[in-house]
């Protein structure tokens, strides 16, 4: 349709031979083309609106400058839990709050990531991808200069930082909250770095984010989060931290039906797998 149209168009302005071209339909593999080439331009759409700093201040990535991330809490925060190179640290200082929201962010495109095959991937928007992911968008004005971007510190939520000890960079964050009613700890976003992926840095933001809870004094009796069916290396990270599948469904979010899992972790309970009706 789209061919006959522009051959209409065109009528009058083109040889005999061109409008016989524009009235053959486009061949499967030429189609197939132009969708990959609109996906790879709306994924580097999306990378470049992550990459870009949400403050005209020139980006601050380290958690401590000339000091090294101590036991002790100061304006540095607490460590929660480390191991030779990383550490997790509490109560993130304000000025590393830009870099979580660019974390965050890039939480976004990961998502939008594993999403290439879907029909109406290139017709999402940004915040379409950040409503799927669970990210608050640009338009709801969050500044750079909270303790962080990613929740407001509270008595039922808080944000870890992962520090790589060398750098001082902070290349990870973990989000969690304590549901009161269900007496259940939600863990929402564990973000870790590309270029820090593949050594098990998931398992230890896991870690650090149920003894911190613990030591805040929460009691629940389970911990619940939700990943994408797609999301395979996310699953082996839950899975390694004592989560166990046990519901599955769709969802759609402005036209894209996506499958979704619940995992949890239970004290002591098996889980059995299931459909969410």
């Amino acid at each position: 349709m789209v061919q006959r149209a522009r051959a209409r168009e065109t009528k009058g302005r083109q040889s005999p031979r061109r409008r016989k071209e524009l009235m053959q339909p486009v061949p499967r593999k030429r189609r197939r083309d132009e969708t990959q080439d609109r996906v790879a331009e709306r994924l580097a759409q999306l990378r470049t609106w992550a990459d870009t700093w949400p403050s005209a201040d020139p980006p601050c990535t380290k958690i401590v400058k000339r000091r090294k991330v101590g036991k002790q809490p100061d304006d540095t925060g607490a460590v929660v839990a480390s191991n030779r190179e990383y550490a997790v640290v509490a109560q993130p200082p304000a000025y590393v709050a830009a870099r979580i929201r660019v974390l965050e962010k890039h939480l976004v495109v990961d998502h939008a990531s594993l999403c290439c095959e879907q029909e109406e991937f290139t017709n999402l928007s940004v915040e379409d991808w950040c409503n799927i992911a669970s990210v608050e968008p640009d338009s709801k004005g969050l500044a750079p200069t909270q303790e962080t971007l990613a929740a407001v510190w509270n008595a039922s939520a808080f944000t870890l930082c992962l520090v790589h000890l060398k750098s001082r960079e902070v290349v990870g964050y973990v989000y969690a909250a304590l549901r009161t009613d269900s007496n259940q700890l939600i863990i929402s976003h564990v973000k870790v770095d590309a270029a820090e992926r593949g050594k098990r840095l998931g398992t230890l933001m896991i870690e650090a984010a149920e003894v911190h809870a613990k030591g805040r004094g929460w009691k629940y009796e389970s911990c619940k989060l939700e990943v994408m069916e797609s999301n395979v290396a996310a699953k082996r990270c839950y899975s390694r931290s004592g989560f166990r599948h046990i519901k599955s469904g769709y969802r759609t979010h402005t036209g894209c039906s996506l499958r979704w899992e619940l995992w949890r972790k239970d004290l002591g309970m098996s889980c059995q797998c299931a459909d969410i009706q």
